[in-house]
């Protein structure tokens, strides 16, 4: 499919290896739902793909502004063409770099980041899906070193993750000074193990809560092969359908 259809935006993934997912759709809706974002929070979504969550959060918070950045110049030319053709891009900046050497401008109060997810696993042959699916430019490891730079004091990161690499996530995450303040397992559908997890980190001298109406799971499909109503109170903001 070489685009998908939201209510108030279109994504062109027709030049990315990595196409708009169910995963990458609730965490987005879900970020936008509940992240500490304000009229001038500045967003730095690291490894934007096609500009997906930078829209989602977008679409939700009217003032807020974004610094989407990209290591695949196809994926961020991309991006830079769905983010002009959206009603926000005054409010998207898309960069083509390397998030590990690029000079940012400043820290910032919130990050958000669906990074590759098969670190160290069997790659295929080919080169741009390795470099989505796997993390051989950006390991977990420099990801939660990314956020130690980047990230204020107060500021908070949400991560899309498999779901299995819960405790490497905790164990680094600590590493460098952070708690996973909420974890939510998400799940394909009743009976199945949870394959995802959207995760929320914050530096540990912030004492940061739990936010107290955030799910600990959510069923992307319920018995019924239709979607759960959890899921659809989520993404009925952004999917045309719903």
């Amino acid at each position: 499919m070489s685009s998908f259809a939201f209510k108030k935006f279109i994504i062109q993934q027709d030049r990315t290896a990595m196409k708009v997912t169910t995963d990458a759709c609730l965490f987005g809706a879900v970020v936008a739902a509940h992240g500490c974002i304000t009229a001038n929070t500045e967003v730095l979504d690291i490894g934007t793909g096609t500009g997906l969550l930078s829209l989602m959060l977008a679409q939700q918070h009217a003032e807020a502004r974004f610094e989407a950045i990209e290591l695949d110049a196809d994926a961020a030319k991309q991006a830079a063409i769905n983010v002009a053709h959206s009603p926000w891009s005054q409010r998207i900046t898309v960069v083509s770099g390397d998030a590990m050497h690029y000079s940012f401008p400043r820290l910032y109060p919130f990050i958000i980041a669906n990074p590759p997810f098969y670190e160290n696993q069997l790659q295929g042959p080919l080169g741009k899906k390795n470099l989505a699916h796997h993390d051989t430019g950006l390991t977990l490891h420099n990801l939660i070193v990314l956020l130690h730079k980047l990230l204020q004091t107060n500021g908070e990161a949400w991560l899309l993750l498999p779901a299995y690499r819960k405790q490497a996530l905790i164990n680094e995450a600590s590493l460098y000074g952070f708690v996973a303040a909420n974890i939510i397992d998400i799940y394909p559908r009743p009976g199945k193990a949870s394959m995802r997890m959207i995760v929320r980190l914050c530096r540990k001298e912030q004492r940061a809560h739990p936010i107290s109406n955030l799910p600990t799971r959510i069923t992307v499909y319920d018995a019924a092969n239709q979607y759960d109503a959890l899921f659809v109170h989520y993404l009925q903001a952004y999917y045309l359908y719903l």
